[in-house]
């Protein structure tokens, strides 16, 4: 028996995990679980500050963009992501995303305003 929260995956060794950004801790967790059972190393995130430190610690190959608890906070989290957001000027560190990292951005309501903000993030 692991001492792991069931939403962590074991680092493997050289392979950065999939980060999972969810508000909704069932549906986040059922991701992740998911993305686990089919051999990727993965981990939740359930706030933009969270997903944040997460990738400080251990940089993302990916990122799954769910739901956050702002209308507009995925939307605001990629723009950060890609480097353009508004925080980014106001940060004093680096950000902790790496170089073109990958996003999926998942949603099951939105609006056509709302994808094309974020195909063009």
């Amino acid at each position: 028996m692991t001492d792991r929260p069931p939403h962590e995956t074991r680092p493997s060794a050289g392979r950065e995990p999939i980060l999972v950004i969810e508000a909704n801790a069932d549906f986040g967790r059922a991701l992740v679980e998911q993305l686990a059972a089919d051999g990727h190393p993965a981990e939740l995130a359930r706030t933009a500050g969270h997903s944040e430190i997460a990738a400080g610690v251990r940089p993302p190959q990916l990122v799954v963009l769910g739901e956050l608890d702002t209308p507009r906070g995925r939307l605001d989290l990629l723009e950060a992501i890609r480097g353009h957001g508004p925080e980014v000027s106001q940060r004093q560190t680096s950000p902790p995303w790496p170089h073109n990292l990958p996003a999926i951005v998942l949603s099951s309501h939105t609006t056509e305003l709302d994808m094309l903000r974020a195909f063009e993030a």
